[in-house]
């Protein structure tokens, strides 16, 4: 399309009613979807009052968008639409003498500025004055009065999939879904979509939420390195990746991990080729490697050991310690020692177990102290606030009846109905919970409902935090973390405990075992009798021949046989 030329007709500004029919709209108008209902009212507001605020023009003498017309509208379409909707010749306007650049940088900031312009029609303005004009981004930025950050996120919704774009213009998702989606690739943007519009996640936050979980992928954890170009050639370096959100803090800034993937399907691509040159190198140093996932299924990948075929050996090695490679989706290519021996003394069963608890450093265990002690505390905050429902108004049982058709893992399900004491029933090779819930629910006091309500959104993806927890129960009056204190010092005292009874298991246990053939109580042998015996030697009275018949020594033996059948606690 060629530009319009301009004729220089005018020295300054004239005002004109010119006859609608010599006028044509702009092709470089930003503004291409005008809510009708606006459009009604403005109409009727022409028919009855006409155009009170004139609009902008500029002369031609070619063709605009294959149209012969006198006069090109640099602002005003919706007026000059609404005059011909509503039967009028001729519309107000002011002529200008006016640049193709001038023409568009009016119209942009002008509707750009304007409260009802559709977003999608601000991204294509923005972008258009970054084509036509050059300007960059915090240029424009300037010029109407917005963020850096908030001009490079309406550009990005120009990237939205054709179905997202109709859905965010037929108003079925908001511009704050649209961003979000807009971000993904476009396979992840189709899925984000239905989670949207067809399954639970009607809320921002809630789309957050499952980005969080499902597509972003945190670099940091990689096994990989970020600046390894070679690894997926055609993938380059995640450090100048556009894909990762710390390269684009302006288009992210909601996101505060900065080495963030938003390509999980690249992500993937880099795990698995960092996989096969890792296991190659490995087996090139004549290690025995093998492939483990950190969970037990019946789906694992073929060849792989789960988690109860193996034991972490750590740093403890033994004959059967091998190299053992994670083959899980997040995880793939990690390493760690592994022993695949079950008779192994050193890393399978309650010896080892006990004896590793034993030798572990003061930070693990007070580790694994506060991760233990934030359980109980999160179970015991979560009875108080579902037992406690007298806050509770009608938008907050609506809210919780929501959450409650949102499904929750497997081990939150069973953890309620080991606090309420239901039994769920066995249906075939599964376990049947929503049966046993109707059941429950069918005569449940509104009370009692709400508790549940509230407790089933407490164990729900969404609240899945502490420190979220924490907030919801101190509006209840439960101090969460008071309640983790303390069971972080009952946990501790009953480690000291099982410290010191193991410890002193291991002194009994290596404590010399009396020998047969000497009295443990005076010392006498069958060829050094004390002062009573048969033959010059003593006679033996147990089995094993570790007591004399010495009188002394009897007594002393029946004395322990007595304390030996005396119930425990009695004195």
């Amino acid at each position: 399309m060629n530009k319009p030329e301009i004729v220089i007709p005018i020295a300054k500004d004239e005002f004109r009613l010119i006859p609608l029919a010599d006028l044509c709209e702009s092709p470089t108008n930003p503004r291409r979807h005008f809510a009708a209902k606006a459009m009604d009212e403005l109409i009727e507001s022409v028919r009855q009052q006409g155009v009170v605020q004139p609009i902008v023009a500029r002369m031609l003498n070619t063709k605009v968008a294959g149209v012969k017309a006198d006069y090109e509208i640099v602002t005003g379409a919706r007026r000059f639409r609404a005059s011909k909707a509503a039967g009028r010749d001729t519309i107000p306007a002011i002529v200008r003498l006016l640049s193709d650049v001038q023409v568009i940088e009016i119209q942009m900031i002008e509707n750009l500025q304007r409260e009802d312009i559709h977003p999608l029609d601000e991204a294509h303005g923005y972008q258009t004055l970054i084509d036509k004009t050059g300007l960059e981004v915090a240029a424009i930025a300037g010029k109407v009065g917005k963020s850096e950050s908030y001009v490079y996120q309406r550009l990005k919704l120009l990237a939205l999939i054709e179905k997202a774009q109709k859905a965010f213009l037929a108003e079925k998702i908001t511009a704050g879904h649209a961003i979000l989606i807009a971000r993904l690739q476009p396979a992840d943007q189709a899925d984000a979509l239905h989670e949207c519009t067809q399954g639970f996640r009607t809320s921002v936050r809630d789309l957050i939420d499952w980005i969080d979980r499902h597509v972003h992928m945190d670099l940091n954890e990689a096994p990989f390195k970020k600046d390894d170009a070679q690894l997926v050639p055609y993938a380059g370096a995640c450090v100048n990746c556009p894909k990762r959100t710390g390269f684009q803090p302006a288009l992210f800034p909601d996101i505060a991990k900065k080495d963030t993937c938003t390509d999980p399907k690249c992500f993937q691509a880099k795990l698995q080729a960092f996989s096969t040159q890792r296991l190659a190198e490995l087996k090139e140093q004549g290690k025995d490697v093998v492939k483990i996932v950190e969970y037990i299924s019946h789906n694992k990948p073929k060849g792989a050991l789960d988690s109860s075929q193996y034991e972490k050996a750590g740093n403890t090695k033994c004959p059967d310690t091998k190299v053992g490679m994670l083959v899980d989706a997040h995880d793939l290519g990690k390493t760690m020692n592994v022993c695949t021996n079950p008779k192994c003394k050193i890393h399978f069963g309650r010896a080892a177990r006990e004896s590793q608890s034993i030798t572990r450093t003061g930070r693990n265990l007070a580790q694994e102290r506060k991760h233990v002690a934030s359980e109980q505390a999160r179970e015991e905050a979560i009875g108080i606030i579902a037992t406690d429902t007298a806050k509770l108004e009608v938008t907050d049982l609506k809210l919780l009846a929501e959450a409650f058709i949102v499904e929750m893992w497997h081990e939150e399900v069973k953890k309620l109905f080991k606090r309420r004491g239901w039994e769920p029933r066995k249906k075939g090779y599964s376990t049947d919970y929503r049966s046993v819930a109707h059941d429950r629910l069918a005569d449940m006091p509104p009370r009692e409902v709400a508790g549940l309500l509230m407790e089933c959104l407490l164990r729900s993806r969404l609240c899945p935090d502490n420190d979220d927890l924490a907030k919801i129960a101190k509006t209840n009056g439960v101090d969460f973390y008071k309640l983790e204190r303390k069971a972080i010092e009952a946990l501790t005292e009953r480690d000291r405990e099982k410290r010191e009874k193991e410890k002193q298991r291991l002194q009994a246990k290596a404590e010399p075992k009396p020998k047969p053939g000497i009295c443990r109580f005076c010392g006498c042998t069958e060829t050094t009798p004390c002062d009573v015996g048969v033959e010059g030697a003593c006679a033996w009275v147990d089995e094993p021949h570790t007591v004399c018949s010495n009188p002394k020594c009897l007594r002393r033996f029946n004395a322990e046989k007595a304390a030996a059948k005396k119930p425990k606690g009695k004195k």
